[in-house]
């Protein structure tokens, strides 16, 4: 397995009060029991895996037989020359809105089954290959920055200033802060390397809404109000 080191700075934007959420806390830490592995050295074989394992996939999680079923006549043929129709059918699963449920369900077990990640557990080997390397592919050599917003509902503790963290899982995220439009927070996210907007191959043909990539590592930078504010991973 291999992390990354990108160079991410991360604040907040609040534009509403915080009275009305749930008083769960998550803590902003590096996620240890997150899933990282980016197939750096094996990415030929592992694919090779995966294309066997999906047939298994496809009968072991009916969650994700459902979904698949459900978007595969609507994903658009890739343009990149380098994306598979797989490549464009698991972007186009994981930004849906109708598949809310299933990006967090999926999210979840990302963020907490590192240790069993090769395990019977982990039902989502196929969604995870390649979703990590279309983001991997469509990201390229990007060495230029941008800032992107995630917007939430949940609350994250924000006593990490200036230390580093990762979000543990892959961030569906927008060009523009929406935050004073709804009840939401936004995490501001300014990283170097951060994936184009995907609008070719996912659900979102309007909207400029980039997934940020899994291997990513953040440092917290500012708070902009308060102890703790809302935030989503």
């Amino acid at each position: 397995m291999l992390l990354f080191h990108d160079p991410f700075l991360i604040s907040w934007w609040h534009e509403k009060p915080v009275e009305s959420r749930k008083d769960f806390i998550i803590p902003l830490d590096m996620e240890t029991d997150s899933i990282d592995d980016m197939y750096a050295g094996c990415r030929s074989e592992t694919a090779a895996l995966i294309d066997q394992l999906g047939v298994v996939k496809w009968h072991v999680n009916n969650q994700f037989s459902q979904s698949w079923t459900y978007i595969e006549a609507q994903a658009k043929r890739p343009a990149h020359k380098h994306l598979r129709d797989d490549h464009a059918k698991v972007l186009y699963m994981y930004t849906f809105w109708k598949l809310k449920d299933f990006r967090e369900s999926f999210d979840q077990k990302v963020k907490a089954l590192k240790q069993g990640y090769s395990t019977y557990g982990f039902r989502f080997h196929y969604l995870y290959f390649y979703l990590t390397d279309a983001i991997q592919m469509l990201r390229g050599n990007q060495t230029w920055c941008r800032t992107t917003y995630l917007h939430t509902d949940k609350r994250f503790s924000q006593g990490v200033i200036n230390e580093e963290i990762r979000l543990g899982t892959f961030t569906l995220t927008a060009s523009k802060n929406t935050s004073h439009l709804s009840s939401d927070a936004a995490l501001r996210l300014q990283c170097v390397l951060h994936l184009n907007s995907i609008a070719d191959t996912s659900e979102m043909e309007e909207s400029d809404e980039p997934v940020g990539p899994l291997d990513g590592q953040f440092e917290y930078k500012q708070n902009i109000c308060g102890p703790c504010l809302p935030a989503n991973i």
